[in-house]
């Protein structure tokens, strides 16, 4: 009768999980749906009068009869334009994304090049950007490009909220990860990003994946970068956690499905 119990009460926990799982989807698909219908709202309403603005704007730079406190006030124009442009264009790519290109692919290829590609910004903060992987690396079923930004996003994160003399350290293994909404454990290729920067509080924590939702100020963030992120993830069948605390750092997991057989060897970069 014990273990008919025990038995029970796994299958009841394991149905509330479930049910819990699809509220939150349920709840994620209405707000995709606000935000493609104000993203594509704002595109057609902003984007020709910001065009317009943004030239008027950088043909007054463009004069060389211009006073410097005009070409001052032109120049914020312009950079506020531009700013806000990049945040419609934020919008539309979370809410119109388009099917990810699956291929089976070495996954460090495309971290590497985006440690190449802020290690010239990490060592100007005086930060240590690290890279780690395992030897013996699988390949994973991804789209090279997605996973691309998915890092690129991650790490300049972690480089805003990490201060001089601080340490990044991004590093990929082979494992293993449960999905919401299946049964077992299915073999992955795992990406951890951590850092030991300023770190959020665990309100911050809760909410760090809804649309619009930063900690940053105002001229450094938009709170679509992460939520992009966790889109690209779910597209892969993947999963991403996220474990931080104020003053302490931030750890986020990624996990990638992946196919059986290594990619070929290598050793570490930093």
């Amino acid at each position: 009768m014990a273990a008919d119990l025990e038995e029970t009460r796994r299958d009841l926990a394991a149905e509330t999980e479930s049910r819990r799982a699809l509220q939150q989807g349920l709840q994620r698909i209405d707000k995709l749906v606000t935000v493609g219908q104000l993203s594509a709202g704002l595109a057609h309403e902003i984007g020709s009068p910001l065009q317009v603005l943004n030239g008027r704007a950088r043909a007054i730079l463009d004069r060389a009869d211009a006073s410097p406190e005009v070409k001052r006030q032109a120049q914020i124009i312009v950079t506020q334009s531009d700013r806000v442009t990049h945040i419609v264009q934020q919008l539309l790519t979370f809410a119109r994304r388009s099917t990810p290109r699956m291929i089976e692919a070495d996954v460090r290829d495309a971290i590497m090049a985006v440690i190449d590609l802020l290690g010239l910004e990490a060592r100007k903060r005086q930060i240590t950007l690290e890279f780690l992987c395992d030897s013996d690396l699988p390949v994973a079923r991804v789209d090279p490009d997605r996973i691309q930004q998915i890092t690129l996003n991650l790490v300049n994160n972690a480089l805003k909220a990490t201060k001089a003399g601080g340490v990044i350290r991004v590093s990929l293994g082979a494992s293993h990860f449960r999905h919401a909404n299946t049964s077992g454990d299915r073999p992955s290729v795992r990406l951890l990003i951590e850092d030991d920067g300023i770190g959020m509080d665990q309100r911050a924590v809760a909410h760090a994946f809804d649309p619009f939702f930063t900690t940053w100020p105002d001229s450094q963030g938009t709170g679509l970068g992460l939520a992009v992120v966790k889109a690209i993830v779910d597209d892969h069948g993947g999963t991403i956690t996220l474990h931080s605390a104020a003053e302490v750092g931030t750890r986020v997991e990624v996990h990638l499905p992946r196919t059986a057989f290594p990619a070929r060897p290598t050793g570490q970069h930093a």
